[in-house]
């Protein structure tokens, strides 16, 4: 704690990588027994969301200086090549800022955390740390393929969405056994992506979801969503950087999704079906694995067919 009994203050340092960026000032709550050990975790999570936003200010401007340095026939590619992963890092930084903006709403009013939040928090971090690695290197880094329990990158996307859920109605059809071959980070992304722009297509009062099933033919994934739907002059090149229905988008979202797709051999196409817009995703049979009695999400917590939100 410092300051005198009127202007207490808790001081979290900020580091990234064991280096320090700056140290995060928080209004203390009356001594230090006010703070649970929640809070403290939570305050460190931040603290290190922070470092990390700030590092990447500054990798981003080296960046910059390196651009303006470069000369030849490669310049232009490289630019792109920048440009483009300088702005896919910052489209998913903002998921996670969104995140920490609602959680610190309990904290600043004397609440406690529950434990999946401030996992969860965790989790982003781990994430966003090994997104500025991608930058540093100026690639994107390939991709895992692991066992992942589809439902789990679905939930994580739901929960870093939270917010932004409230007054729609949200369905979960997965199956709890439902296993695939991929990038568990990708599929976060690939969710977040396609279950916010659905969030806002729906507007208030609307519905939206993500089901799968499995076939013959693979697996098909779909998320959905009762808004209006996409223009037809926009559904040809929807999945094209740049382009977006949005006053504010930036249209990278879903290019950023069907570029982590085809890294990983799936597919991605749009529809509109029964008054719903559909993404529908599509892999290979082998990258699939279903357990016997493997059970149905729907109505389940995390999931859910709940209500408005």
């Amino acid at each position: 704690l410092h300051g005198d009994d009127s202007e207490r203050a808790l001081l979290v340092p900020m580091r990234c990588r064991a280096e320090l960026q700056g140290v995060l000032s928080v209004p203390a709550l009356g001594d230090a027994a006010g703070h649970t050990g929640e809070d403290l975790a939570l305050l460190g999570t931040v603290a290190s969301l922070g470092a990390i936003a700030l590092r990447h200010a500054a990798v981003v401007a080296e960046l910059d200086a390196l651009r303006r340095a470069e000369v030849g026939a490669t310049r232009d590619d490289r630019d792109l090549a920048v440009g483009l992963l300088s702005a896919e890092v910052c489209h998913e930084v903002a998921y996670s800022l969104h995140y920490f903006r609602y959680l610190l709403r309990p904290v600043n009013a004397g609440h406690a955390l529950g434990e999946k939040d401030v996992a969860l928090g965790r989790d982003e971090v781990d994430r966003l740390e090994r997104l500025l690695s991608s930058l540093r290197r100026v690639e994107v880094a390939p991709l895992a393929r692991v066992e992942v329990r589809l439902l789990d990158p679905a939930e994580r996307a739901l929960g870093l969405l939270r917010d932004e859920s409230r007054g729609r109605r949200v369905e979960v059809e997965i199956s709890r056994g439902l296993t695939v071959m991929a990038d568990p980070d990708a599929l976060v992304q690939v969710f977040a992506n396609l279950l916010r722009n659905a969030l806002q297509a729906a507007g208030e009062g609307g519905a939206v979801g993500v089901r799968a099933r499995v076939g013959a033919e693979g697996l098909v994934a779909e998320v959905w969503d009762t808004g209006p739907g996409v223009a037809p002059d926009l559904a040809a090149r929807i999945f094209t950087p740049w382009v977006t229905t949005k006053p504010q988008g930036l249209g990278l979202g879903l290019a950023i999704t069907e570029r982590l797709l085809r890294a990983m051999g799936w597919t991605i196409s749009l529809h509109r079906e029964d008054a719903r817009t559909v993404f529908r995703l599509r892999t290979p049979p082998e990258r699939v694995a279903v357990p016997d009695g493997g059970a149905s999400l729907r109505d389940e917590t995390g999931g859910r067919a709940t209500g408005p939100g």
